[in-house]
């Protein structure tokens, strides 16, 4: 029922609206987000702090895979941390419980199932370009001359690109519908997202892009030690100069809290988009200031 009502009543995102909408409720809603702000800041800083500590003592080279499933394996944790955090997050807005009642990290069931919605969505998005990619490169193979055929692999790079972009906009609401325990969330997420994936692009952008700036002017001087990494500074940040280390923790902290605001749009923007199938109805019954 949910997924006709979606399809019977196409929705359109309002950018600016939702995007003023995430940053009055992170305002309004500042005491209960600075927990989560300092647990995934701290998280975030052990987690690349042991990382470099491999780099540096050498473990890194011996570990099996090479250095990208180092990393991948060592960032696993932050990012179930992140999710878990959106889990609690979405319930909040969406579910018209108390806030007191809804934990803000959920570690039950419904983060096993959202994982395996994200599992579900990094599928679709990459084995489609793949599959797309491997017939016309075969047909190319067939058809053009060897010489053509380094200028067909670069094009098939864009347009693969390019459909990834398009398959992750219409299935970034599939994790937040599996976090009310929706069913078909993949189905959702397609129909809901059906012209607004250019929106929700925009808004993202505008929520999380001055953090990201901001935060990469900081990391300027950590970036500096990294090009004249040492063993005297194995972390990039060198801990007797207390800028270098204000730079690190403050663009942490930013980059975390332009996270917290992407997901709080996301969030909002799934109320404006779909209905959860909990309570039928959309944040703005709950939080009228929405």
């Amino acid at each position: 029922m949910e997924n006709e009502s979606i399809l019977g009543n196409e929705r359109k995102l309002l950018v600016l609206q939702t995007v003023k909408a995430s940053f009055l409720y992170i305002w309004w809603q500042r005491r209960s987000l600075i927990l989560p702000l300092i647990v995934l800041v701290l998280v975030q800083l052990l987690t690349g702090m042991f990382m470099l500590w491999l780099l540096a003592s050498g473990i890194a080279a011996k570990f099996p895979g090479g250095i990208g499933r180092l990393a991948f394996s060592a960032w696993i944790p932050m990012w179930i941390l992140q999710l878990s955090f959106m889990i609690g997050l979405q319930r909040r807005l969406h579910l018209g419980r108390p806030e007191r009642g809804l934990r803000v990290f959920v570690l039950d069931r419904t983060l096993l199932r959202s994982i395996l919605t994200v599992v579900k969505v990094l599928l679709c998005v990459n084995l489609v370009p793949a599959v797309l990619a491997a017939v016309v490169l075969a047909v190319s193979v067939m058809l053009f001359h060897p010489r053509r055929i380094v200028l067909v692999i670069a094009l098939i790079m864009v347009a693969w690109l390019i459909i990834f972009m398009i398959l992750m906009m219409r299935l970034i609401l599939a994790v937040l519908a599996a976090a009310l325990d929706n069913r078909n969330c993949l189905s959702l997420s397609w129909h809901a997202m059906k012209g607004n994936s250019l929106r929700i692009f925009c808004a993202g952008i505008l929520i999380n892009g001055p953090f990201v700036i901001v935060g990469c002017l900081l990391a300027w001087r950590r970036l500096e030690n990294v090009a004249k990494f040492s063993p005297s500074t194995p972390f990039a940040v060198d801990f007797t100069d207390i800028g270098s280390l204000m730079s690190w923790l403050c663009s942490a902290a930013l980059g975390t809290i332009g996270l917290i605001a992407t997901i709080v749009m996301l969030c909002i923007a799934y109320g404006s988009l779909a209905r959860d199938s909990t309570s039928g109805t959309s944040p703005a019954v709950h939080h009228p200031e929405l």
